[in-house]
């Protein structure tokens, strides 16, 4: 099972759990108080609070083979981007969730695999013209959990009507067409 983590904190997350449901046709379902939501072998499991501070046992509540966290990227010089990276921080500081000197476990065709897939999307949709698509160190939480951590936007004006919200489950869309090797962990 793949799964994508949403946060109802998060605006962009948000506009993922909207496209899931709008466009791509994920059947809306309950588990242990949880919304989840699910299509074939791809589940999104949402949660009330902010994904980038999920304790250790809340990110095993969710972890499967391969975890993709879709939040918004935010930039110190306002750049709006696409990025990807594995969760976790190099450091003692854990300022923006995770453990510290913690790092995710990760596989770097996956990785790869959503960079390309974003950078696809940017190149083909008018509404990302002039986004920045990237790979970015790890650097934050939430706690090590296995997957790619894709961000996009800025502001939440910056993200448009709802164009960015798709490129998280084409994303994993394209990741489901990999190969299986044991466990996926990105």
């Amino acid at each position: 099972m793949r799964r994508i983590l949403i946060s109802r904190a998060d605006g962009s997350s948000m506009l993922v759990r909207r496209y899931l449901l709008e466009v791509m046709g994920f059947e809306r379902i309950e588990r242990n108080g949880r919304e989840v939501l699910r299509k074939g072998s791809v589940e999104a499991v949402v949660t009330d609070g902010l994904h980038l501070h999920l304790s250790p046992e809340d990110i095993a509540s969710v972890a499967d083979e391969l975890v993709v966290v879709a939040s918004t990227h935010r930039s110190e010089q306002g750049v709006n981007a696409l990025t990807v990276h594995a969760t976790g921080n190099w450091t003692s500081e854990a300022r923006y969730g995770g453990l510290p000197r913690a790092l995710s476990s990760t596989m770097a065709g996956a990785i790869r695999t959503a960079f390309d897939a974003l950078r696809e999307e940017a190149s083909t949709e008018r509404e990302l013209e002039g986004w920045w698509v990237g790979l970015e160190v790890t650097h934050h939480g939430p706690a090590p959990v296995g997957g790619p951590r894709h961000r996009f936007g800025e502001e939440i004006e910056a993200r448009g009507d709802g164009v960015l919200g798709q490129d998280v489950p084409e994303v994993e869309r394209t990741l489901g067409h990999q190969p299986d090797e044991g466990r996926s962990v990105v």
